[in-house]
């Protein structure tokens, strides 16, 4: 082939990295990048990092402009036939891929990034669930050590692996009842039935529910709306009640809580959902066993970092699932109410009352006229709330409740006139 058939073939190499350079420039515009990728990260904000970067193509595209003629004469010097321009991209193309298999193997063989070294206290009471990710084993009873005291705490479930205060326990499904979804806040992670909130409401007289308590440790939005939607109409159900906790909206951005804790033991992935362009919600992935759940662990390492430094939850999905919860509940004739507990989270995540902002919510905000010490009211050594903390909630759910209840029936009333 004649070099000038070659040169013509290749569009003269300089030319090709000046278009190249340009559309990176265009590309790596922050207006740009936002439509994709939040700029929002835990590293900080990136719109600077973007502007330098959009900044440093466009001066390449310059020099690629001004430079080429000795990056023409450089490139046909390497390159002076196209079977050596192909040669070297198989080359090259097979040395990051045996480079990339090698590490692949080298990760395998010492059993990273995901060690599986500590086992989390709720795998004793939990089976993997094909819907959920995993659920509580039902009438299972079991008494666990929490906190730096290393408290006795009994636990007990029903026959649907919900938690109740004494074995042989079931919710009475005539009775008229309140749900209460979320994850280990709901729960009652570390504390006896009766000093939860939800079994303090229980023994309120003047909060005349049943409550049902559907919490399940480590749960995101995602998989509370999807067992609420599972119980729900298995009892005389009048209102939901949804305790949110930032961290929540970290899950709800992955199928693989590992990504979060790499030394967790845990049962499976779990479902996860996403927005498509309209805004509506759709499932994009189902849970899965570890056993049956092929990862690249090259991946894994990039997903890891991403969780910890890149983009922070896209808080859209958040929001989506939870107004999908109060559609459900309210399309049922239900009343909807929100916790949003923030007791000295991870700074770096956004609390609750910003999430929720602009929503038609009726939201208890627990950092609101929150009592002095109030982000220190926790198990000791364990972090999640103590039995102070409860009781506040408890309170503030019931006053909450009652009156929400108050309207909704003045409304049904007047609907019926």
């Amino acid at each position: 082939m004649r070099p000038g058939a070659y040169q013509t073939v290749f569009l003269r190499p300089a030319f090709a990295l000046a278009i190249v350079l340009a559309a990176l420039a265009l590309f790596a515009s922050p207006r740009f990048v936002s439509l994709f990728v939040s700029l929002d990260w835990y590293l900080g904000d990136m719109h600077t990092t973007a502007y330098v970067l959009q900044a440093t193509f466009a001066a390449l595209f310059v020099i690629a402009l001004l430079a080429s003629r000795r990056i023409n004469d450089w490139w046909f010097k390497t390159f002076p036939t196209r079977r050596h321009f192909i040669f070297a991209l198989v080359a090259l193309s097979a040395s990051t891929a045996c480079a990339l298999l090698l590490v692949e193997a080298a990760l395998r063989l010492l059993n990273l990034p995901f060690d599986e070294k500590w086992t989390p206290s709720e795998n004793a009471i939990a089976r993997f669930d094909p819907e959920l990710g995993w659920s509580y084993i039902p009438l299972c009873s079991s008494v666990q050590e929490f906190g730096s005291q290393r408290r006795k705490v009994a636990m007990y479930f029903d026959s649907h692996g919900n938690r109740v205060g004494k074995p042989g326990v079931e919710p009475d499904p005539t009775l008229p009842t309140v749900c209460f979804a979320g994850d280990s806040f709901t729960f009652g992670h570390g504390l006896p039935y009766e000093e939860t909130f939800v079994g303090q409401l229980s023994a309120m007289p003047d909060f005349p529910f049943q409550a049902v308590n559907l919490g399940v440790q480590a749960y995101g939005t995602d998989q509370s709306f999807l067992r609420l939607r599972r119980e729900y109409d298995r009892f005389n159900t009048k209102g939901v009640v949804y305790t949110f906790v930032p961290w929540q909206a970290e899950r709800n951005e992955v199928d693989d809580l590992r990504l979060f804790y790499p030394h967790n033991r845990m049962l499976g992935t779990k479902p996860q959902f996403a927005l498509k362009r309209s805004g509506t919600l759709y499932l994009k992935r189902r849970p899965e066993r570890f056993e049956d759940f092929f990862y690249s662990r090259v991946w894994a390492c990039v997903r890891i970092a991403e969780t910890r430094y890149g983009p922070k939850p896209n808080l859209a999905l958040t929001r989506a699932l939870v107004l999908a919860m109060k559609n459900f509940v309210e399309s049922r004739g239900g009343v909807f109410v929100v916790v949003a507990w923030d007791q000295g989270q991870d700074p770096k995540l956004t609390p609750g009352r910003i999430v929720f902002e602009g929503l038609k919510l009726n939201v208890i905000d627990l950092g609101t006229n929150a009592p002095a010490g109030w982000n220190s009211w926790k198990i000791e050594g364990d972090g999640h709330p103590d039995a102070r903390a409860n009781s506040r909630v408890a309170r503030l759910i019931c006053e909450e409740f009652k009156r929400s209840f108050q309207e909704w029936q003045a409304a049904r009333a007047g609907m019926r006139k």
